[in-house]
């Protein structure tokens, strides 16, 4: 069963695709296969909006672990961005199935270290991500108990290094998520699109608030 967890599923999805709503054409690239969807049995593939800020589908995957990272990874991350988004300081967030399990933003004299730990502490096994650079240190710290996947916009000094000991771990780059819209009147250029067991469709517009910090 571990095993089966581990092997992609191979997907023959199209390399690019286009739709039209309303006056609005969108039109997205495949920007990687991943490893499965929501379970092992499906085949997933993520796109990327063109000609728009790629935050998610611009990641580089740095460390591929046990096969890359699957449509509930990718899930995690974008969840936690859209929580993220909205420090100005350094914070991060740790997500298990979906949800955040743990968030911390830095005090006054705070570590990476320090943030990652407050947010850990929730809840030790889980998914990772952060809006600042990952150091060595807080790198060390991570990889003391379980986690699935570190999502970071850069990454210091020997802290990749301290991640080549983790086997299973999967290590992506991602741009600042500061630069998803955050506020109502905000150019968003997307649309939210869900999709129902019957294949009727929600479509709605992207997390934004009206309350500024």
């Amino acid at each position: 069963m571990r095993k089966r967890y581990r092997t992609p599923t191979p997907e023959s999805y199209p390399n690019s695709i286009s739709m039209r709503i309303g006056d609005r054409e969108l039109h997205y690239e495949k920007a990687m296969s991943l490893r499965y969807g929501e379970n092992p049995h499906q085949p997933a593939a993520l796109y990327r909006l063109r000609d728009s800020p790629a935050i998610i589908g611009g990641l580089e995957l740095l460390k591929m672990g046990k096969g890359g990272l699957s449509e509930t990874n990718v899930e995690d991350i974008d969840n936690a961005l859209n929580i993220l988004k909205y420090f100005e300081q350094p914070a991060c967030a740790v997500m298990k199935h979906l949800n955040p399990s743990g968030v911390a933003a830095a005090r006054p004299g705070d570590s990476l270290r320090d943030v990652y730990i407050r947010a850990r502490d929730c809840d030790r096994q889980a998914a990772f991500g952060s809006v600042v650079e990952v150091d060595a240190e807080t790198a060390e710290e991570m990889i003391s108990t379980f986690v699935e996947v570190v999502a970071a916009p850069a990454y210091g000094e020997g802290a990749l290094e301290v991640f080549q000991g983790r086997r299973s771990l999967r290590v992506v780059r991602i741009n600042d998520p500061r630069m998803l819209p955050r506020y109502i009147g905000d150019e968003v250029r997307h649309l939210r699109l869900r999709v129902l067991a019957d294949g009727s469709i929600v479509l709605s517009t992207p997390l934004l608030t009206g309350v500024r910090g």
